[in-house]
């Protein structure tokens, strides 16, 4: 579960680009990511990598068609494990929500900090990175998994709800 979470966090933030096939001279190719943000070719089958600051990172072949195949066989394997994280995160949602409710109507609610997942959309810009089994955000905070929450180093007790992480 808690690496389900951890994956929720980094995929709904979008943090990173990943490589996908190009078709360039009737080949295809995985290009797009940050190793490959631009390329040549220097064969019929081959292409010459560049980062986005335009320095050489290296060569790729062509795709095979085996090597499509493998690909969206994983494409479609993500969007099933996607699916069902989202299912995940609105079931952690709906029992936040839960917890929320019991808490106040025993007249000891405090109210949540809401700090955003997706950097650069909060004030402060808190992002956050997987490191082994922990998250540590830029704040210098490291959670770790406790049941269905996450416990930060200083004290805090949060949970992923959508794109946020609640945190008290």
């Amino acid at each position: 579960m808690y690496r389900l979470l951890l994956s929720a966090v980094f995929f709904l933030g979008g943090c990173a680009t990943t490589a996908a096939p190009n078709l360039y001279a009737g080949q295809y190719y995985l290009a797009g990511d940050a190793a490959c943000a631009s390329f040549t070719s220097i064969s019929s089958t081959r292409i010459m990598c560049s980062d986005k600051k335009g320095r050489p990172s290296g060569y790729r072949d062509a795709m095979t068609a085996q090597d499509l195949q493998v690909w969206q066989i994983q494409v479609m394997q993500n969007r099933a494990q996607m699916q069902e994280l989202q299912g995940s995160v609105e079931q952690l949602g709906r029992s936040a929500q839960g917890w929320a409710q019991q808490a106040q109507q025993q007249g000891q609610y405090v109210a949540p900090q809401v700090q955003s997942v997706v950097p650069g959309r909060y004030p402060s810009s808190i992002t956050y990175r997987q490191v082994g089994d922990a998250l540590i955000g830029s704040n210098g905070v490291t959670y770790r998994q406790s049941g269905n929450s996450l416990i930060g180093s200083d004290g805090t007790t949060c949970q992923i709800v959508g794109a946020n992480i609640i945190c008290r």
